[in-house]
């Protein structure tokens, strides 16, 4: 059963905020993996400064604002 994506807040402010190291991980395994190759674009090694952290952030917002309304699932 599909519900609509009402949690877009929430996950713009999880990528803005969250290490990424821990965004990474995260993404990479969120909804058992159905969804990494969302996100498989992400250049993760180059945030080196505080310039490449900030492109890698404003390429994950892009991500998460193109995904589709039905993009969020129950799990049970």
């Amino acid at each position: 059963m599909a519900k609509s994506f009402k949690n877009g807040v929430s996950l713009h402010r999880l990528l803005e905020a969250s290490p990424l190291a821990a965004l990474e991980g995260f993404l990479a395994t969120v909804d058992k993996g159905q969804y990494a190759a969302i996100f498989s674009d992400v250049q993760w090694a180059s945030a080196t400064d505080a310039a490449s952290i900030q492109a890698i952030r404003a390429q994950l917002l892009d991500i998460a604002s193109a995904l589709k309304p039905d993009a969020a699932v129950l799990c049970w």
